[in-house]
């Protein structure tokens, strides 16, 4: 009974909750499978098998068995986590088994109800293996309102190995799920007596899932080669094909734009990761057109996105259908991934999700339509900014949604579509294929049929591509209208790149055109800040006109590139950014050979001590931060002692205790400054503060490089031999701070100068997840530290030389949270001090 006072009520899950969120939910068969599939992965499987069976029998012995080779499942990840309906691994982290994970919200499980309306679940996870046994049609119409979810049962219980090879036919091995769905909604293979190509006809379902299961995984984004789909319909007979498209079963090849060998034209565009930059190169066959690099004003909520349009001329559709084994407007138009994996239905036959084909309709000869492009677009989202919805057909069109298709902070009120990052990149391509190759167009009467015809047969080379315009004449229209096709804002260009070969169809037979060529040329360059235009390209430009022998335009030139314009804020490394870009959408570039040449350039990315020509304002404005940061708290311990001197309050009074532990926090402070200002002065560090993780080994191995090596001298300024040695090939990945790491060495260099060592002998060493650095010196004459003094050496505040005895302590207090220690070898004669470290999670 409700009285007067506030009681409290709670929400009650009717068992009808069941249907909401499973097969009412998920109402495609391909993304139902798709979602186990994706599960297995999350599990850190690295074979999964999708099976059919009894697909000829009565319907309710027909099965699909899911196999995969993942972690498996314990009792308690049953009960508490697969049985919990909204749980999701990647709500409490994004990544585990080295993977970023796939699922989302928590209900792929339900897609086992979707297809089937039994289901058993057989898992094993450190030896031991569950049966769980679930009726979906117990859920199911049941008016009473009274019934809640957790009061219908399901069967559990402990298995035996045997017992799953009985009732599965399959070894479960180590670990592994096995899922078994029987009973199965709908008939994937319909059959009719009286026709065979009736029977043959319903295989198309299966040609669609596997087309499904080709593109689940974009490999420019995850390293599929660890992770293998399967999948096997017993009655389907294919063991005489030898097409790979027209077989059903086997493993399914990831071949979603793995090479396109082919010459066409397409644009790469991206986002940098921390969205500062947007990174865009155009490429028609074989050349780079042009190249910009630009600061992100109008997309502020994107970093990390990627897109890769190319467009498909009617030679490029015919070498597309010979290679992919579909045609491309089969095959569909622009997908979308996040993390790595697929989103529906973006991308799909039909469907028009990101306006394409509406806005075709708007303008057939002005817009690119479906049939013209194909490509992606590549989403790392870390931090949950894209949500995908509950009903597995796309994701929230929240302000990150929009900005990537619909909205740009320059957008008037009037524009409310097609102006994001798509659209920006999109135009670009659009711009050149229309206005600059006038559409690629093919001479009348060369029919689509009629090339794909002529592409197959042998002897074709694209030598024998017949256009309207030849190539010439291409250049020569692109050369002219060059900067209206990169639609640039020279407030935000950083770097402008042009391809020489372009440039030089500005010269024409006529004297008047080429002058009016260059002229306008040299208008619109003389909008692009002098920083931003590559020397080259000033240099190939100067040529350009001093052979055309006019004095009015060399002044003009020169006025251009020698312009007193205001230095660029942002300095970075635009060849670096460019490789990043080609690291990171490589799947369209055909030639292996420079692919593997441009991976060797950026093995790494840019380390801190990259040396740039001078330190831009964000990275003084850090050291000032760090610097102010340390010399604050070091100030604010001294007015401390200052407040405590002058207390009569007998409870602050001063005590050696309180007063050691203050010198050593303000002696760790001033380390940290001293140790900034060397950093900066030398390397032009950029002062991180914070925690990263990043390859210990690495970092290490720069600072002595680079910082410490003819550098360190003894107390008479001579120099100090530094021999340093790395003998560990692999990354040790951790969560550290630079300038922490950075005092160690430097406190173990200043003991040694201390020591009157001339001779450091440095070591690193690794093995599984335990890291060594031995550092020895040739101190005291090369005796090393006295037997009797050896235990002492690491209380706070005992020294043997004129230091302040705290550098080991401090070495301490820095490793305690990394799981490290620090030690004197005693075996050793000379001084020889050893850090360990401890981690887990280094690869």
């Amino acid at each position: 009974m409700i009285t007067t006072e506030w009681e409290d009520v709670f929400f009650l899950s009717h068992v009808n909750i069941k249907n909401i969120i499973g097969k009412e939910l998920i109402n495609d068969d391909n993304v139902a499978v798709m979602e186990l599939v994706k599960n297995s992965y999350d599990a850190g499987a690295k074979n999964v098998t999708v099976e059919f069976r009894n697909l000829k029998k009565e319907q309710k012995y027909h099965e699909l068995l899911i196999i995969d080779d993942g972690n498996g499942m314990s009792e308690e990840d049953i009960l508490h986590k697969w049985l919990n309906l909204a749980y999701s691994i990647k709500r409490v982290q994004n990544a585990q088994n080295n993977r970023l994970q796939a699922g989302n919200k928590g209900i792929g499980r339900f897609s086992c109800d979707r297809l089937g309306k039994k289901l058993d679940i057989y898992t094993k996870r450190d030896s031991e293996i569950y049966q769980l046994q679930i009726n979906w049609e117990d859920f199911e119409n049941i008016t009473d309102y009274n019934v809640q979810i957790n009061q219908i049962p399901m069967k559990l219980r402990k298995i035996t190995a045997d017992e799953v090879k009985k009732e599965t036919d399959y070894d479960i091995g180590i670990s592994g799920t096995i899922i078994k769905i029987s009973n199965l909604r709908v008939q994937w293979v319909q059959l009719d007596g009286n026709s065979l190509f009736n029977e043959i006809l319903n295989y198309q379902k299966f040609v669609s899932l596997k087309s499904t299961l080709e593109k689940l995984i974009n490999k420019s984004q995850v390293e599929s080669d660890d992770f293998k789909i399967f999948l096997k319909v017993d009655e389907v007979d294919d063991k005489n094909e030898t097409s790979y498209n027209k077989q059903i079963n086997g493993e399914i090849k990831n071949k979603f734009f793995e090479k396109l060998d082919f010459n066409t034209t397409y644009i790469q565009s991206a986002i940098s990761d921390d969205g500062q930059y947007i990174i865009t190169k155009l490429k028609d066959r074989d050349k780079v057109i042009f190249k910009t690099i630009e600061k992100n004003i109008e997309f502020p909520e994107l970093k990390n996105v990627k897109i890769i349009l190319m467009h498909l001329n009617p030679y490029g559709k015919a070498y597309f259908k010979k290679q992919m084994g579909v045609r491309s407007v089969d095959f569909g138009s622009v997908y979308l991934f996040i993390n790595g994996f697929r989103i529906p239905p973006y991308g799909e036959i039909d469907n028009d999700s990101f306006g394409i084909e509406m806005r075709k309709g708007q303008g057939q000869r002005r817009y690119l339509g479906g049939r013209e492009i194909i490509g992606r677009i590549e989403i790392e989202d870390r931090d949950n900014q894209f949500k995908i919805v509950s009903s597995r057909e796309g994701i929230e069109e929240n302000e990150s949604f929009k900005q990537l298709v619909h909205k740009s902070t320059k957008s008037s009120v009037r524009q409310t579509k097609n102006n994001g990052f798509f659209y920006k990149t999109l135009k670009r391509l659009e711009k050149y294929v229309v206005e600059g190759l006038k559409w690629d167009s093919v001479p009348k009467g060369h029919s689509e049929t009629l090339i794909d015809f002529f592409i197959n047969q042998n002897g074709w080379n694209e030598n024998k591509e017949k256009y309207i315009l030849d190539r010439e004449k291409k250049l020569n229209n692109v050369s002219k209208n060059i900067f209206s096709f990169m639609g640039l804002d020279s407030k935000n260009i950083i770097d402008l790149d042009i391809n020489k070969e372009v440039l030089s169809h500005l010269i024409e037979e006529d004297k008047l055109s080429t002058k009016s060529n260059i002229s306008k040329f040299l208008r619109d360059l003389a909008q692009i800040p002098n920083y931003a235009i590559h020397d080259d390209l000033k240099f190939f430009i100067e040529g350009l006109i001093k052979n055309i022998d006019d004095e009015k335009l060399v002044k003009k030139f020169n006025f251009i590139v020698n312009s007193k314009l205001a230095d660029i804020d942002d300095i970075l490394d635009k060849e670096q950014t460019y490789n990043q870009l080609d690291k990171k959408i490589k799947i369209l570039e055909s030639d292996q050979k420079n692919l593997k040449n441009n991976l060797n350039e950026i093995t790494r990315e840019r380390d801190f001590f990259a040396q740039y020509h001078s330190m831009d304002k964000q990275r003084l404005l850090d050291l000032h931060h760090s610097i102010g940061t340390s010399s604050r708290t070091i100030d604010n311990y001294l007015s401390n002692i200052k407040n405590r001197l002058n207390s009569k309050n007998p409870k602050r009074q001063i005590t050696n205790d309180y007063l050691i532990d203050v010198i050593n926090k303000i002696s760790f402070s001033n380390h940290k400054i001293l140790t900034i200002a060397n950093l900066a002065t030398k390397a032009g560090f950029k002062a991180d503060s914070e925690d990263i993780v990043d390859d210990l080994v690495e970092y290490i191995s720069d600072y002595i490089e680079r910082i410490c090596i003819g550098e360190i001298q003894t107390l008479d300024h001579e120099r100090i031999d530094i021999k340093f040695s790395n003998k560990y090939q692999g990354k040790f990945i951790i969560r550290f701070k630079p300038i922490e790491i950075s005092m160690i060495i430097d406190n173990l260099m200043s003991n040694s100068r201390r020591a009157n060592a001339t001779l450091i002998d440095i070591t690193i060493e690794c093995e599984d997840n335990n890291f060594k650095l031995i550092f020895q010196d040739n101190g005291n004459n090369g005796k090393g530290i006295d037997k009797d003094m050896r235990e002492k050496i690491f209380n706070l505040g005992f020294t043997t030389t004129e230091g302040s005895g705290m550098g080991l302590s401090h070495i301490i207090k820095i490793l305690k949270p990394l799981n490290g220690k620090l030690s004197l070898d005693t075996e050793s004669e000379k001084t020889t001090f050893v850090v360990r470290i401890n981690n887990e999670l280094s690869i």
